[in-house]
């Protein structure tokens, strides 16, 4: 579980892309707060603000200053084809080996998260117009999607979807 208390600064946009072509899991967490943006996610833009991040337990030190940031991710859907995954107000912790979405965050955008593993209806995420989804997998007790960290030629090349609200997010 991840405990968020928010704070103002000043960061400028980037171009870079860091660890591109990580590829790595964004893993379904209703206990992290916001989106948590690891090494398979690039920032597309960095806000003014940051915040710090309480981890799991107490038995931990927060992180401090963690930016917020509009993330993406390389997704390729079961049919082959290349998607750019779009979280604005994500947390970006680039040492996170994976990522981590909170359900609630995509649903409160209109994003459908179907992620009962023991209801008839497949797992899935599937955007408020039905135009996009992305099948969820599961090993154990984890559940997730595949993605990697684009570069910037496919951030310019593959169709871009956005799975959460770009208003500020506290939840």
């Amino acid at each position: 579980m991840l405990s968020v208390m928010r704070s103002e600064r000043m960061v400028s946009s980037t171009s870079a892309t860091p660890n591109s072509g990580y590829t790595s899991t964004v893993e379904v967490d209703s206990h992290a707060d916001s989106f948590v943006a690891g090494k398979n996610c690039i920032p597309m833009h960095y806000t003014e603000r940051s915040c710090d991040v309480q981890p799991y337990s107490d038995d931990y030190a927060p992180v401090k200053n963690v930016p917020i940031v509009t993330a993406a991710t390389g997704y390729t859907s079961a049919n082959g084809l290349n998607y750019i995954l779009i979280f604005p107000e994500a947390l970006y912790l680039p040492n996170l080996e994976h990522s981590l979405f909170n359900p609630n965050q995509l649903r409160h955008f209109g994003t459908t998260v179907q992620d009962n593993p023991y209801d008839t209806t497949p797992m899935h995420i599937t955007t408020n117009d039905g135009g996009f989804t992305a099948c969820l997998k599961s090993k154990g007790t984890d559940i997730f999607i595949t993605t990697w960290a684009p570069t910037q030629m496919e951030i310019e090349m593959y169709p871009h979807i956005t799975l959460c609200s770009a208003t500020h997010w506290n939840p």
